[in-house]
């Protein structure tokens, strides 16, 4: 399963950047990562309907 710092180290590298160990690294990269990451992923989340990012809940009966 990828981790956050696996994904961001993706990202990263797409822009040519160097790589972090964690978004605590005393880094550009670390820190600019640290204050986006969140915001980014649930942007993505929300533009598409993910399957996997849906969560079903069982209407509960009417009480008689």
């Amino acid at each position: 399963m990828a981790t956050a710092v696996s994904i961001a180290n993706q990202a990263l590298g797409w822009l040519g950047a160097k790589p972090i160990i964690s978004f605590d690294d005393p880094t550009t990269e670390a820190s600019l990562i640290k204050a986006n990451y969140d915001d980014i992923r649930d942007a993505v989340l929300e533009a598409h309907n993910w399957s996997f990012a849906i969560q079903w809940m069982g209407i509960p009966k009417l009480a008689n």
